[in-house]
């Protein structure tokens, strides 16, 4: 079993994700996705 956290962030400026709108945005809630996050993953192997 392999636990991993990774921290995913980009450089982009929110002025210049403007130009990338509608494309990018998140479809939920119409927020950017170039926003920092936290991934979590589990994997297992048998």
């Amino acid at each position: 079993m392999t636990l991993g956290v990774a921290y995913v962030d980009t450089d982009i400026s929110r002025a210049k994700s403007a130009y990338l709108l509608p494309n990018f945005s998140s479809t939920k809630n119409g927020s950017s996705i170039a926003g920092s996050k936290v991934v979590f993953s589990v994997s297992a192997a048998f």
